[in-house]
């Protein structure tokens, strides 16, 4: 027999082909393995097992290849003998008999196989005497492997007849039952870990992200926690949950009527309702943040002392709002508003380190809305006395002070002075973010006064920026320059265009819309045609005029569908379309335009945020 079962070894090399010939055994066993020629592995496999009969891998492969090739009761056999030679308790050639049963059809022989195990574990726990969860995990485990969920679910339950309660094995029973499709189950029993206070909600939400799939699982939840909070209405992990589901499902206002009364019930002053506001705040839900805000105002309205910081910290936010729901709708006559209450909370708290986003937020306003030159000089001011007084240690902070009066100052046509703090930040950050925002601004400057060589050489470094946005804006400038320069030997579009940038910036509309014009004029069907159009729809939104900024930017986005600011001129149709116009069809028109043709677009994943929304997407 030992003689056949070598020659027949002997066989199988020789037919496997020379390519195999100075393979090992093992090798070829391997190869044929992979190869799915099982009848030939199992044959290799069982000369290596009774060489090495504690290698796990040759194991588990023979036995692999007697249940491909329907060898059953061989199978079994093998496992038999295994298990006698092996110690008591060896569990997992159990399991691997109750699978070759299962996969052989034998109900029977796999539901008393079953039982034994369940009893051995039983057994192991009874003499424990730490309730000790872990062979029971190993034997699920080991279940799961086989994809037999089933039988893992059967062991993890009896682990809980057993041993009781066990966080470890309720979570894993819940993603098995999630698993098998039975979602409501595993949903309850991730419930019933919080309802028993067994574990904390943050505990189980990573494995709620993950599990949740849909809308249909977070309102399955949703009612589930309901139901558990009527039962135990003292729980508090039960009501942080539900509050979860209705920020999942981007109900902001039910989440802020729960947050309140969470904060209440935990005495938090509000601490828990600020999270959900600058939650609401980057989903740009900014009336649900109003309100979370002014709760928080509320609860601290008792104390305004200065070691007080959610007292600060909620009207600095509050100004912030107000900022923000202007530039996303507001109109111009909006400005003068924001720009007090702006001052206001600058007057009360600043300047410090804390109110900084603000001082930038109320120059950038009083820089945007300067046509009577009543706000540059004061937004100077405003900067330069947060870049002597207020004692800013913080330096990523320092240097985006500095840019900011970098960007006052190019807006009052002092470029040098602004070019020298850029300069500043740009070596003090050289390769971080911060640096290369400068560099790009440095790179625009020298654009605008006509040093095209210069500006090139800066805007090639920057095509590899840690950021997409200043990546894609170099990209932009750069593709300008190299279109543009030198063309017929005359510069002289380009540096108009560059002028004409300048004067934008400076809020010098009429002249940046000569120099426009002028290019438009001498150069009939210039490579810059589209450019002209962007600039001129951006200064017609900074004036307000939206109906002419929308004609001006369809025309681009059609004319020049190919172009690298098609899918810039879309978006900001979009926005136009959904906070200036109020036509929301037509905003998700273009929203999804940029999905369909631009997949590679820096506002992609705006575009989609915002489709999804006008669209009425409940799960975020």
């Amino acid at each position: 027999m030992v003689f056949q079962k070598k020659f027949i070894v002997y066989l199988i090399f020789l037919l496997t082909g020379t390519t195999l010939i100075g393979q090992t055994q093992e090798n070829l066993a391997n190869s044929l393995y992979q190869q799915k020629d099982f009848d030939k592995a199992t044959v290799l496999y069982e000369e290596l097992i009774n060489q090495q009969p504690q290698n796990e891998l040759f194991h588990h492969r023979y036995l692999q290849c007697l249940v491909q090739t329907n060898q059953y009761d061989k199978a079994s056999k093998y496992l038999r003998k295994k298990i006698k030679k092996s110690d008591p308790g060896a569990l997992s050639l159990i399991i691997d008999d109750c699978w070759v049963a299962a996969r052989a059809g034998d109900t029977q022989k796999e539901i008393k196989i079953m039982e034994l195990i369940l009893d051995k574990l039983k057994q192991n726990a009874a003499m424990s005497y730490f309730q000790d969860p872990s062979p029971y995990l190993y034997a699920a485990n080991l279940f799961e492997r086989y994809d037999l969920r089933k039988q893992a679910i059967q062991v993890l339950e009896s682990a809980e007849n057993d041993l009781g309660n066990h966080p470890d094995i309720a979570n894993q029973l819940a993603t098995l039952h999630m698993a098998s499709g039975n979602r409501i189950k595993g949903i309850q029993l991730y419930v019933d870990m919080l309802s028993g206070g067994r574990v904390p909600f943050n505990a189980i939400k990573q494995a709620l992200e993950t599990q949740l799939a849909d809308s249909a699982d977070y309102a399955a939840l949703q009612s589930i926690l309901l139901q558990q909070i009527q039962a135990y209405p003292e729980n508090n992990e039960l009501t942080i949950a539900l509050n979860y589901t209705f920020i999942k499902q981007a109900n902001w206002s039910k989440a802020f009527v729960f947050a309140k009364a969470l904060d209440r019930r935990l005495k938090q002053k509000g601490e828990r309702v600020f999270e959900l506001a600058n939650l609401c705040i980057s989903n740009k839900v900014y009336d649900v943040a109003e309100q979370c805000l002014n709760y928080c105002i509320s609860e601290n309205s008792e104390n305004t002392d200065l070691d007080n910081r959610l007292w600060h910290k909620s009207w600095i936010k509050l100004g912030e709002i107000g900022y923000l729901k202007y530039l996303q709708q507001g109109k111009k006559s909006d400005a003068a508003a924001v720009i007090l209450t702006l001052k206001k909370i600058e007057h009360q708290f600043g300047p410090s380190e804390e109110t900084l986003e603000n001082a930038i937020n109320l120059s950038r306003l009083m820089v945007q809305n300067d046509s009577a030159g009543i706000y540059m000089k004061s937004a100077e001011s405003l900067l330069r006395n947060y870049l002597e007084n207020a004692g800013i240690r913080n330096k990523q902070k320092l240097a985006k002070l500095k840019i900011e009066l970098a960007d006052v100052l190019v807006a009052q046509n002092d470029v040098w002075t602004s070019e020298l703090l850029y300069a500043q930040v740009e070596k003090d950050f050289k390769e971080e973010e911060t640096g290369q925002l400068a560099k790009f601004k440095r790179a625009e400057l020298s654009f605008y006064r006509g040093d095209f060589d210069w500006a090139t050489m800066q805007l090639n470094v920057l095509k590899g920026a840690t950021t997409q946005l200043i990546s894609n804006n170099a990209m932009e400038l750069a593709l300008t320059i190299i279109d543009n320069y030198g063309m017929d030997s005359n510069f002289a579009a380009l540096h108009w265009f560059g002028q004409a940038l300048l004067a934008e910036r400076q809020l010098r509309y009429t002249d940046a819309y000569l120099f426009l014009d002028s290019i438009t004029t001498n150069f009939p069907g210039h490579s810059l045609s589209d450019d002209i159009l962007f600039v001129k729809a951006r200064m017609k939104i900074a004036l307000a005029d939206y109906p002419e900024a929308v004609n001006l930017l369809e025309t681009l986005a059609v004319a020049y569908n190919f172009d690298i600011l098609a899918d810039n001129a879309w978006y900001q149709l979009g926005n136009l379309y959904e906070y200036r116009l109020n036509n929301p069809e037509k905003a998700m028109s273009c929203y999804q335009t940029i999905i369909e043709k631009y997949s590679s677009s820096v506002f992609l994943v705006d575009a989609r945020r915002e489709f999804r929304r006008l669209r009425g997407d409940k799960n975020n």
